[in-house]
């Protein structure tokens, strides 16, 4: 059984700090691959900068070096929103692999505003990487409840 970390954004572009975590998670987490997992129509950001297919192809560069680096496409489709939930359900859910949805702290710190962000946790564990602003304390703290009961 292989350890993959799905790590899902606009990578609108795709920079160091996007493969710094990557990296980092294959280290520290023990992980064999991580898949960079492009939105075409995420439900919470407005119109990205770049196009898909440009994001997409600043992405094949960035990875090209590297390979435990891959990309999964399933959330190329421009004509409907995607959401966390569904993408794993529907391409990850896989009893063969172990998955791991890669986040920050900020994005948890707002899980619970994601749909259905409850059966999301149930069928994937998570990764939560500390980069940002927040203090590691407050984030455990607010989200206690949430760590105690999933795999986080």
């Amino acid at each position: 059984m292989k350890k993959i970390g799905i790590l899902g954004g606009s990578f609108s572009p795709v920079h160091n700090g996007h493969l710094q975590i990557a990296q980092d998670c294959l280290i520290e987490m023990g992980l064999d691959k991580i898949l960079f997992l492009p939105n075409s129509n995420p439900p919470h950001k407005a119109k990205d900068k770049y196009p898909f297919n440009i994001r997409v192809a600043m992405l094949k560069l960035a990875i090209e070096d590297n390979d435990k680096f891959g990309i999964s496409l399933v959330e190329e489709d421009l004509t409907k929103i995607h959401y966390s939930y569904n993408t794993i359900r529907d391409n990850f859910y896989d009893a063969e692999d172990k998955y791991y949805f890669i986040m920050g702290d900020d994005e948890f710190l707002n899980i619970k505003s994601w749909k259905e962000y409850e059966k999301f946790l149930e069928i994937i564990s998570i990764i939560v990487f500390f980069l940002r602003k927040y203090d590691y304390n407050y984030v455990l703290e607010k989200n206690r409840d949430i760590i105690e009961k999933y795999d986080v």
